[in-house]
């Protein structure tokens, strides 16, 4: 008979330990966080019994039991902080604790519509692009639910969904970026990937702001 399987280890993130039990918390409403609708695997077979986890009549069970917030909290540790860059995973983290689990966590993941994420994002109205950024997410969590087997293929309910006008935001260059382009160019035009005029145009580019177009009529 098989030993106990060894405890699954977790991996650190920006938001600390704290911040990651009172997320857990507000997603699933227990301290301790959540049980899974179904049993982990490891190393390719299912911790109890022998049954595959993602046999047809398991991925039926468990969609039909996962709610957004506890799918979304499996997204966030499997995929979300294994996958992006920690303030990335960070800010999933705290959007899906402040937008997204207390409009449509108590859901049935299978049951999400899009008029359920339409009512969302038009409650966010007032700040446009984090808005939009709230459906893109929940966009990126139902594809994640899609490949896991949880959602039909080709059931987003994010998409189509048109989003709001994002005013274009103008941000200058540090002096340690512009440092990097210009070497980045002098280096090009050293190893002839560039020729000397578009160095030059580059350059000039770099240090005024100058347009394409503009550019072009002065050299």
């Amino acid at each position: 008979m098989a030993g106990p399987v060894p405890a699954m280890s977790t991996r650190e993130t920006a938001t600390s330990a704290a911040s990651r039990s009172q997320v857990t918390q507000s997603l699933c409403g227990t301290p301790t966080g959540c049980a899974a609708p179904t049993k982990r695997r490891r190393g390719g077979r299912c911790l109890h019994g022998l049954e595959p986890r993602y046999s047809a009549r398991a991925k039926a069970i468990e969609a039909g039991q996962t709610t957004v917030a506890q799918f979304a909290e499996r997204w966030l540790e499997e995929h979300v902080t294994t996958k992006l860059k920690a303030r990335t995973a960070a800010d999933y983290w705290s959007l899906v604790e402040k937008k997204m689990a207390p409009a449509i966590g108590h859901l049935l993941l299978t049951q999400v519509a899009k008029p359920d994420v339409i009512a969302l994002h038009e409650s966010l109205a007032s700040t446009p692009r984090r808005a939009n950024y709230v459906v893109r997410t929940i966009g990126a969590l139902m594809s994640y639910a899609e490949e896991t087997g949880l959602r039909p293929q080709n059931s987003n309910p994010c998409r189509r969904i048109r989003m709001y006008r994002e005013r274009a935001r103008e941000r200058f260059m540090t002096e340690a970026e512009i440092g990097r382009a210009a070497d980045a160019i002098t280096a090009c035009e050293q190893e002839r990937k560039i020729g000397r005029h578009a160095a030059a145009a580059l350059r000039l580019a770099l240090l005024t702001g100058a347009r394409s177009g503009e550019l072009t009529a002065i050299l």
